[in-house]
């Protein structure tokens, strides 16, 4: 470099050389998995004479210069972080260019297993993929949210708990598994989708949980040879699965009923299993003493309800056989039909995942 000033101009020297260094301008994709294998376009300037590509302080696996302003690069294997991607040529290494420059080594997410599971969550999920951490990897589940428990062995494998589906997820299910380590997550891709399916009652406002309790219940139930009986009930779910739901029933408060025509599990102490298909039963015990003095015995009652905006209700029915007659000369038949339903005016309502 020289400076002429009154028409004079300066002597070269050992000291006025100026270098232009290469400089980087974008990276395209700016983010890879951790196993490196990302094929990167570096654009920037002087480049031509480039000896090497680093990503942070590891070498990339390979690059080829294309031009003076291009260089294809394959990013190398990296632990999960934002590093520099700088190029080297003789005249120097490019500077550091905050937000043109960065390259982000993700976690990923490749499988998860099982990839089904009820709305109330639970579901244990072994998650693969690349780049956790140790103890220190975050296991999320769509907007559910995080996982109820997660514990990464290795870092490529995660044992996490489904969280519930939350109101409203089941428009956008399934949903992405995703994992974060050192604050950054893992990108969407095809073997990270977890499908909550199931039944699940709702009331007005929100899902409702296992465990919760169900108010405002009533029940009936009336043989064809017995008067019936009904009660105000207590009931609450037991289970969320992928194709079944189960709710625990008790009495809260007998309104009409004479309970000495009735044991076992009758007239209302079992647990109602629900389908996906609409259908409902219970599997019990029950007995039925009639008032003439025969006693029947029968061990399920099945019948269906609605899915999907309607107030919940149950009906049920089934056939008991006679085992006893008590009474001589009761000429009791052979069977007996019984009948039960189990609902609410209002709510809840039973809705179904898909």
């Amino acid at each position: 470099m020289t400076v002429t000033a009154g028409g004079q101009t300066s002597a070269t020297g050992p000291n006025d050389r100026f270098t232009y260094l290469p400089a980087v301008t974008a990276v395209s994709p700016n983010r890879g998995g951790v196993e490196g294998g990302t094929t990167v376009t570096i654009t920037g300037v002087d480049f031509t004479e480039a000896t090497a590509v680093d990503f942070g302080s590891t070498a990339a696996a390979s690059f080829t210069v294309d031009s003076s302003t291009s260089i294809t690069a394959e990013s190398p294997a990296e632990a999960v972080g934002r590093v520099h991607v700088r190029v080297t040529t003789p005249d120097g290494t490019s500077p550091i260019s905050p937000g043109k420059d960065i390259f982000t080594f993700t976690p990923t997410v490749t499988n998860v297993s099982p990839a089904t599971g009820p709305p109330a969550g639970g579901t244990t999920v072994t998650v693969t993929g690349t780049g956790f951490a140790v103890g220190e990897t975050i296991i999320t589940f769509g907007a559910s949210g995080r996982a109820s428990s997660a514990s990464c062995p290795t870092t490529t494998e995660c044992v996490a708990t489904a969280p519930p589906l939350q109101a409203g997820e089941e428009y956008v299910n399934p949903v992405d598994v995703r994992a974060t380590t050192n604050r950054i997550v893992s990108p969407k891709t095809p073997g990270d989708q977890f499908h909550y399916h199931g039944l699940y009652l709702k009331s007005r406002r929100h899902r409702i949980h296992v465990g919760a309790e169900l108010v405002g219940l009533r029940g009936e139930v009336f043989g064809s040879q017995t008067s019936g009986c009904s009660a105000f009930l207590d009931g609450h779910v037991a289970a969320n699965g992928e194709a079944t739901d189960e709710i625990d029933i008790g009495v809260a408060q007998f309104s009409s009923c004479l309970p000495s025509e009735w044991s076992g599990g009758l007239p209302f102490s079992f647990a109602l299993r629900l389908g996906d298909d609409g259908s409902a039963s219970i599997e019990t015990p029950m007995d039925l003493h009639t008032g003439f003095g025969c006693v029947y015995e029968g061990n399920k009652l099945s019948g269906g309800f609605q899915i999907g905006g309607f107030p919940f209700a149950v009906s049920l029915g089934g056939t008991f056989t006679l085992v006893a007659e008590e009474e001589p000369g009761a000429e009791c038949s052979e069977t007996e039909s019984v009948f039960m339903s189990v609902g609410d005016s209002q709510e809840p309502e039973t809705e179904l995942v898909q």
